[in-house]
């Protein structure tokens, strides 16, 4: 329900986190009268559905970020639908990974613009998160904790080109 009101709230860049990967979709946790509860949506529904409300005539979305493993093939679909920028991940990404990159991300934004978002904001707060991402790796412990966060790879498909930013 809340994509379907993303055109009359002038949405721009609409962010969905969870857990993810091509065969089940995202998974989102969800609270009814029975409490919180885990829910899957198919990677056809859920990129139809963002398609649907957001790439259609006078839609806002410029840009989907998709905080999730596994979800460049999801990713891939949006752009080819003609969504202009998408974020995603291109393997495994734990939580903190996750957060890291997104809080930067969006802090690059702000700082970048004055409410105005444009085309090579999205790709330079992009730069800006993966960097940040490299610095917090750095700063990661020996062990089963640093191969845990080994390889992350993080995409960003804009118009004319898919830019890859391994953080090793």
């Amino acid at each position: 329900s809340m994509l379907m009101c993303s055109k009359e709230r002038n949405v721009q860049l609409l962010h969905l986190a969870g857990h993810a990967d091509f065969e089940t979709g995202f998974q989102f946790c969800c609270k009814d009268s029975h409490g919180l509860r885990t829910e899957s949506i198919a990677p056809d529904i859920i990129t139809g559905l963002i398609v649907h409300e957001c790439v259609r005539d006078e839609a806002t979305v410029k840009c989907v970020v998709l905080n999730a493993c596994s979800t460049e093939a999801m990713g891939r679909c949006l752009r080819d639908a003609g969504v202009q920028h998408v974020v995603c991940w291109q393997g495994k990404v734990d939580d903190e990974a996750a957060m890291v990159f997104s809080e930067a991300f969006y802090k690059s934004l702000q700082r970048r613009t004055q409410g105005v978002l444009q085309g090579s904001d999205y790709k330079a707060a992009f730069f800006d998160s993966t960097s940040a991402l490299q610095v917090w790796k750095g700063r990661q412990g020996t062990g089963q904790q640093q191969r845990a966060k080994k390889g992350l790879q993080v995409d960003i498909i804009s118009p004319g080109s898919t830019t890859r930013n391994s953080v090793l």
